[in-house]
């Protein structure tokens, strides 16, 4: 039986829709050019409920922006064809990059929060397997 949820637990780059890496400037997480390789891990139960890692630290949120820190925040992570959304556990507030349709130029944009409509490109991200 296939996992509904579609990640397994690992190690993953993830991407924009148009491609562009997503990383970290300092704690902030952000749209930018280079590779950054975060945890995944599924937390048992029901739903496609996961925990995710840079580091030593935990992907979470600080009001609406999304950042590195200590907190352990849980996203519910779904599958959405060959894209995902990442939505914050028992919410509809989904990571959200602030750029531009496809924008190559425009680095260190940070991630933020906005209701979930999984059809914007904005909250559409790509999980690859390190």
């Amino acid at each position: 039986m296939s996992d509904p949820c579609g990640l397994k637990p690992g190690y993953y780059y993830i991407t924009n829709r148009y491609d562009q890496c997503v990383g970290a400037c300092h704690s902030k997480i952000v749209v930018k050019g280079e590779k950054t390789r975060f945890c995944v891990k599924k937390i048992q139960g029901p739903t496609c409920l996961y925990q995710i890692t840079l580091d030593n630290d935990y992907i979470q949120h600080n009001g609406s922006l999304v950042n590195a820190g200590h907190i352990n925040q849980l996203w519910v992570i779904e599958q959405w064809g060959q894209v995902y959304s990442v939505k914050e556990a028992g919410t509809d507030l989904a990571w959200t990059d602030p750029g531009s349709a496809g924008n190559p130029v425009s680095h260190d944009r940070q991630l933020y929060l906005s209701s979930l409509n999984a059809a914007l490109p904005q909250q559409q991200f790509k999980f690859n397997k390190v």
